[in-house]
């Protein structure tokens, strides 16, 4: 025979959470801003003017303009799937 006494018992504690904490609310803003963020430093880096006729490389541009894409999809993805 077993003996639990009851100072062994956990207590019951009902602690609402919240669904989603604030900080994942950041994160989700920021994941969505980002793209559009990486346009516009996609769109001033490729301007002659701006950069004094020094603009960025054809390969750097690529490789924002592709992550850029990347992130507009897996935020479309975020909430399609």
């Amino acid at each position: 025979m077993v003996y639990k006494s009851r100072a062994m018992e956990e207590p019951e504690i009902e602690v609402e959470k919240p669904p989603l904490p604030p900080a994942a609310f950041r994160r989700l803003w920021c994941g969505l801003l980002a793209p559009f963020l990486l346009i516009g430093i996609l769109a001033a880096a490729s301007d002659q003017k701006l950069m004094n006729g020094q603009p960025s490389s054809r390969l750097a541009r690529w490789a924002v303009g592709a992550t850029a894409t990347l992130m507009f999809a897996a935020a479309v993805g975020m909430f399609v799937f």
